[in-house]
């Protein structure tokens, strides 16, 4: 019989109440277990599929054919050992073979023969930087950013690259951010200028200037020297076009940002910034230089990005994926009138750059500005043994933390690994006297290299191809005062060495000295003990190895 109780018959529908509810919730729990295992699975299917693609000495046989034909450069965001690192696809099968570089890039650049890469060291303080690359996909200038790496593009000659970080605030969505724009001159190795707001501004043929200028997304025309980019004053993003040779910008219009030039400079792909309730929405638009007309295009999703063109006609840029706590991003494909579907047209990828002309170099380009280091010793050659038989290399490319107050640091030349400072190993010491200093002021200092038991030899030489026989000693030193003219905290060094078993190579000795001390060093090390230093042929290309490896890479003559 019920209960005639009213308490009993309450307590029996909160009981049967609490079992529906934790039943429900039971199916919930397993309904979300199910998809959260397909996504799960996709996704490792996916990653499975990237890294089976044949890494390092296996795939160079397919490198000859990625460089003689359109490419793609992008940032490998699949998750495992070459996340980060730029990394190269063939434009006809963008989502197929892809070879990691070994090159960490935030954003990049390039057109084949030169590029561009920011980079943020996370360390205990973070190191920003710029770093130029060249048909080797190796480090030849490095230059010090102000902040945290955002946009860059590099001119369609190579000759000058731009590049934005944030001053302030970590995006463009956020209330408040300050950004810094430079150029660099990619063949000296030194800045056209740290700062677009050093340029002059004209808006409505008067001369235009606010405290709150903000520059950012260059990108290059045609010849080289005019440009285009975002220009933000009082709230109002503007486009405004500028002249390298002129020094000068001069306000187009309002409502753009992140501007991207077509191939045939006839059109120009934005975004604006578009208010809604889920918070700040960014929709790409193209706008017709000629007719002066605006096509948006047909992509309802924001996209915070600098849009890279495949072709006339289409558009790539990067969204993150829509996957909880994911670290990874896409490259998309949409159509530039405005019609179609936007379509995935790479996975695991972002900061797109197009290789239209192909990735080929020639035999000087390969030549130049190498990096390479070495296996076990061998014996010197013999007299006259300088062109021998074709024999492996290594490559070396670390950079490393340097004291100020004379602490020895020693780097084994053949594995990039530290050590202490004996023989055969390269020991760096650096002297500043920045204690005090701020930001900006001179101070005086001093470095010196040293290679115990070997040589160095300072030289000007772009070119390598036989390392002198004599003339090295077993130090090189760098000297700078505050008095100096032409006083830098920096120095770049083009040095040839000689091991203490007789061996030759050569290196870029690149450091940059204030607040935080650091040097980048590339080093090439033929293994044999001849003096030859030149790869055997022009369509091989030399990849960096993973931070703190070696590996091989292609012959020597």
């Amino acid at each position: 019989m019920p209960p005639d109780d009213p308490n009993q018959l309450r307590a029996g529908a909160t009981a049967d109440g609490r079992k529906l509810i934790l039943f429900g919730l039971l199916c919930v729990v397993a309904v979300a277990g199910v998809v959260a295992f397909a996504i799960h699975d996709q996704y490792q299917r996916r990653q499975r599929a990237v890294a089976a693609a044949p890494p390092g000495p296996a795939g160079t046989n397919l490198l000859p054919d990625l460089r003689r034909q359109p490419g793609l450069m992008f940032r490998n965001t699949a998750l495992g050992p070459a996340y980060g690192q730029l990394a190269l696809a063939r434009l006809d099968d963008p989502d197929g073979f892809r070879l990691p570089t070994g090159l960490p890039c935030e954003r990049v650049y390039g057109n084949g023969r030169t590029g561009l890469c920011l980079q943020s060291v996370r360390e205990a303080f973070p190191i920003f930087q710029a770093v130029s690359f060249n048909a080797n996909f190796q480090a030849v200038h490095v230059f010090k950013l102000a902040g945290e790496p955002s946009r860059t593009r590099i001119s369609p000659d190579g000759r000058f690259a731009a590049a934005t970080v944030f001053i302030a605030g970590h995006g463009y969505s956020g209330v408040g951010f300050s950004t810094r724009t430079a150029i660099f001159d990619l063949v000296s190795g030194k800045p056209l200028t740290d700062d677009l707001e050093n340029f002059s501004v004209i808006k409505d043929g008067e001369p235009f200037h606010n405290a709150d200028f903000n520059f950012w997304g260059v990108t290059f025309d045609g010849d080289n020297d005019h440009f285009y980019a975002t220009l933000a004053s009082g709230g109002i993003n503007y486009l405004v076009a500028g002249s390298l040779t002129n020094r000068q910008l001069r306000v187009l219009r309002p409502g753009v940002e992140c501007p991207s030039l077509s191939p045939d400079g006839r059109q120009i792909a934005f975004k604006s910034r578009v208010t809604s309730a889920a918070g700040p929405h960014w929709q790409l638009h193209v706008w017709n230089l000629k007719t002066a007309t605006k096509t948006t295009v047909n992509e309802s999703r924001s996209v915070d990005d600098q849009a890279e063109w495949l072709d006339s006609d289409h558009l790539l840029y990067g969204l993150p994926r829509n996957i909880s706590g994911s670290a990874t991003w896409d490259i998309w494909m949409a159509r530039a009138d405005g019609t179609g579907i936007p379509s995935l047209f790479v996975h695991d990828a972002a900061s797109p750059c197009v290789v239209r002309n192909g990735m080929a170099a020639s035999a000087e380009e390969l030549s130049a500005s190498n990096v390479v280091a070495a296996p076990a010793a061998t014996p010197a050659p013999a007299a006259g043994a300088e062109m021998a038989a074709a024999t492996p290399g290594l490559l070396l490319n670390e950079s490393y933390r340097l004291s100020g107050d004379g602490t020895a640091l020693g780097i084994d030349l053949v594995t990039g690994a530290l050590t202490n400072a004996a023989a055969g190993n390269l020991v760096v010491q650096c002297w500043t006297e920045n204690l005090g200093k701020k930001s900006g002021q001179r101070f005086n200092w001093h470095c010196r290299l040293t290679l115990p038991g070997g040589g160095l030899l300072a030289t000007d030489e772009k070119i390598l191809a036989l390392a002198p026989d004599h003339g090295y000693a077993p130090a090189v030193e760098i000297t700078s005062t505050a008095d100096q003219a032409d006083w830098q905290n920096e120095a770049v060094l083009p040095l040839y060495y000689q091991l203490p078993d007789g061996r030759y190579g050569w290196m870029n000795f690149s450091m940059r000295l204030g607040a935080l001390n650091y040097c980048l060093i590339n080093a090439r090390l033929n293994p044999t003990g001849s003096r030859n230093l030149k790869p055997a042929t022009s369509d091989q290309l030399n990849l960096p190895p993973a931070a703190g490896t070696t590996r091989d890479i292609p012959s020597f003559q």
